[in-house]
């Protein structure tokens, strides 16, 4: 026997939560099924990796965001798919590049619709398990000028559950009081890397941060003359920050 449940967006909607009831007469006897209706639900954010500023020099290049998600419901997530609508007037979406992902994930894209599709993902619903994030890069409109905000959110579909959606990022073209410059590239060798990134600049950098994918701060160290050791690191992919009294710079790297 084959019974068809409604999703929370039909009507009447059926919930995480809800009880249903089955009573089968078969002649004398009777049985009665009570089944807890069991789903997957996310608290989740966004954050454009750039942070509150992106400098007017760097219009026109990739700026990168980070979209993380975890289920905390009480049964596996089978499908989750994220919607985000890009505003073509500040964002090319056809630039659009995946640059890291806890799971396998592909992208579809309809215009200025970008979704991101974990199929067949089981993202388990326990405390150690239950979290996965997609990172992407897109490049900027050549037009933005100073002043100009860039905003962008998503929604996270879990199975057949309302969407959750996430905060609104937002990231004004300035220069930061008190930063004469801020270069968003950064270029380094080798990378992939093992034991020691060599930073190929003028600029002697005076702090180097490392973060993992996710935004969590790993490492806090100085450059030495043009290099930064990172031999301590596990294998994966990692944002490195640099600073000095004047100058910010960011370069993605991987750590084998």
């Amino acid at each position: 026997m084959t019974l068809n449940l409604n999703s929370p967006m039909e009507n009447p909607p059926v919930n995480a939560g809800d009880i249903t009831y089955l009573y089968a007469n078969i002649l004398d006897n009777v049985f009665r099924l009570e089944n807890v209706i069991v789903g997957s639900y996310d608290p989740n954010d966004k954050t454009c990796l750039q942070g509150q500023y992106f400098h007017p020099d760097s219009v026109g290049k990739y700026v990168d965001f980070l979209i993380r998600f975890e289920n905390t419901g009480n049964y596996a997530a089978e499908n989750i798919v994220i919607k985000d609508i890009i505003d073509t007037s500040t964002f090319d979406v056809s630039s659009l590049l995946i640059t890291d992902a806890s799971h396998e994930v592909y992208t579809r894209i309809a215009a200025s619709q970008v979704e991101f599709i974990f199929e067949n993902i089981q993202l388990p619903f326990e405390d150690e398990t239950n979290d996965g994030y997609v990172a992407f890069k897109i490049k900027t409109k050549s037009t933005l000028k100073l002043g100009d905000e860039m905003k962008n959110l998503a929604d996270i579909y879990f199975d057949y559950n309302f969407p959750i959606r996430t905060n609104e990022t937002q990231t004004t073209i300035a220069i930061p009081s008190g930063t004469k410059d801020i270069q968003t590239e950064v270029t380094i060798h080798p990378n992939p890397v093992r034991d020691v990134l060599t930073l190929d600049s003028n600029t002697r950098w005076t702090k180097a941060e490392i973060f993992d994918i996710s935004g969590r701060l790993i490492k806090v160290t100085g450059v030495d003359g043009f290099s930064v050791d990172v031999s301590g690191l596990d294998s994966g992919s990692y944002i490195l920050h640099l600073a000095d009294t004047e100058k910010r710079g960011r370069v993605k790297f991987v750590k084998k």
